[in-house]
């Protein structure tokens, strides 16, 4: 069996793009000089904590800018932040539906028809969820936490909404 030549592709019996990446003048060699020793490393006992050369890793044509910025910001808080999506919240039916579109559609229905009717809370949307069975949104925060104190809620047919 013949082999190939094992020597390595240069530049000139390639293409430009399968070019091998060539080092920058700035990198010396492929070690890092400021790592320390294997006899060094073993004798420390406290957190290795020490400099790192990042010369080899700039690209070629870039340049290190060094900023000099402060390692903690300054916050000012003007109040409670604005809360968002609290009017949501998931629902699941014990036992689950069939993974059928037109069940999942239908417990959802009986789901938004129970909190409508004999609990009296209005519910802006409902769609499918990959967390449970629908993402219910509430017109109310306060009734949407009432909803959630009164866990679990039984609807006639014995299934258990959570």
């Amino acid at each position: 069996m013949d082999r190939p030549d094992p020597s390595p592709i240069t530049s000139n019996s390639a293409p430009d793009h399968l070019a091998p990446l060539e080092l920058h003048d700035r990198c010396p060699s492929t070690e890092n000089p400021t790592a320390p020793s294997p006899s060094t490393a073993s004798q420390s006992t406290t957190m290795a904590n020490f400099e790192v050369n990042h010369i080899p890793y700039i690209p070629v044509g870039f340049d290190l800018e060094h900023w000099v910025r402060p390692a903690r910001g300054r916050l000012v808080d003007a109040g409670d932040p604005h809360r968002r999506h609290e009017q949501y919240a998931i629902a699941t039916l014990t036992p689950a539906p069939q993974q059928n579109v037109v069940q999942i559609q239908q417990a959802i229905a009986e789901v938004v028809n129970y909190f409508e009717g004999p609990r009296q809370v209005q519910i802006v949307s409902a769609c499918p969820s990959p967390l449970g069975l629908c993402l219910l949104e509430f017109r109310s925060l306060v009734s949407r936490q009432a909803m959630i104190f009164l866990n679990p809620h039984i609807l006639p047919d014995g299934r258990e909404i959570r």
